[in-house]
């Protein structure tokens, strides 16, 4: 719940960076120290290997070691809405409740995803 705050206190900085938006950019993720513009309809989160790239690398945001090398799905759909499924096998977090592998849930906006003490 620490980091949840965190988070919301640093959000009116976020959106003022956000009006210096590209327009090509679809939705930004923050971490504590990562930052992606989200360019295409769809980008997979979780641990890059050399065989297995990912859009967003958690592991540059902090310990990766339980964060699955795909663990995740966002993608934007033609209705507007932000959709998150869970591809990994580790239970990602949402807003404060559990995503469960092999599910999906639509995304608020300024929604916080959590995956194994990594938020963004």
């Amino acid at each position: 719940k620490k980091k949840i705050r965190v988070l919301e206190t640093q959000l009116q900085s976020w959106l003022a960076a956000t009006d210096k938006m590209d327009s090509r950019v679809l939705a930004i993720l923050h971490g504590t120290t990562i930052r992606h513009e989200m360019r295409s309809r769809t980008i997979t989160l979780g641990r890059a290997t050399p065989s297995t790239p990912v859009d967003v690398d958690l592991a540059c945001d902090g310990p990766a070691l339980r964060v699955s090398r795909r663990q995740c799905i966002i993608s934007l759909r033609e209705s507007g809405d932000f959709f998150i499924v869970n591809t990994g096998m580790g239970s990602v977090i949402v807003n404060g409740r559990p995503l469960p592998p092999s599910t999906r849930q639509k995304l608020e906006n300024n929604a916080v995803i959590s995956i194994d003490n990594i938020s963004l």
